[in-house]
């Protein structure tokens, strides 16, 4: 509403002369732009504090979108429809939705957990997140601790730890998390029959951390 009224001020200082026929109009069309803008703002700020309700206002607006295709996904699990559920969570990790959201820790997907389509699925992105990292050549130590978490996810121990070791030799602020990973993962490998590890689950991980990338 700021913006309406300032322009109004605006006009009428750049213009003391104006009729008092056209100073009616013009404040008419000023509150009513006002108005519009202050109906639009709001919409906007109830859509940013419902998660929800933004993925769904991205998929109205790009329907062939990694986020519609998760949104669809939503709603096919809320329906009991998992086959219909997974099929979505792939086209939106073709999309590449998959780095902006943890489908194994996310709450509308709870109901997916277990599944075999699904287990397949979270195995598939984890790979994607490897060969992502391989290609790019990750080197900041939150690269790093994401790819070995990835690797651990996929029960490939001797990998993740393989990772974390480098990450631990380059030093810097996360050696702390680092370590604590590191020793959970050898107490994890340790406890396991010799052989390929079962892939974990990300319920099993430390909080995650954030920080900004190197």
């Amino acid at each position: 509403m700021i913006v309406p009224a300032f322009g109004l001020l605006w006009g009428l200082e750049l213009f003391p002369r104006i009729s008092r026929q056209l100073a009616g109009p013009v404040l008419a069309a000023s509150c009513a732009l006002a108005i519009a803008f202050g109906f639009q703002a709001e919409r906007r700020s109830r859509l940013y504090q419902n998660e929800l309700l933004l993925v769904r206002d991205g998929a109205a607006h790009y329907p062939n979108g990694g986020g519609a295709h998760y949104f669809r996904a939503i709603v096919y699990t809320r329906q009991g429809n998992r086959e219909a559920a997974v099929r979505s969570l792939r086209l939106a990790v073709d999309r590449g939705y998959h780095f902006m959201r943890s489908f194994q820790s996310d709450p509308y997907l709870a109901s997916l957990r277990g599944d075999p389509a699904f287990e397949a699925l979270l195995q598939d992105v984890y790979g994607r997140l490897i060969e992502y990292a391989r290609e790019r050549g990750f080197s900041s130590q939150e690269q790093m601790l994401n790819l070995a978490r990835a690797h651990w996810l996929r029960g490939e121990m001797d990998e993740a730890i393989t990772v974390l070791e480098a990450a631990i030799r380059r030093g810097d602020e996360m050696d702390g998390v680092l370590i604590d990973d590191l020793e959970k993962f050898r107490r994890e490998r340790a406890a396991r029959s010799p052989g390929r590890a079962p892939p974990a689950t990300e319920a099993q991980l430390p909080p995650p951390h954030r920080c900004a990338a190197a």
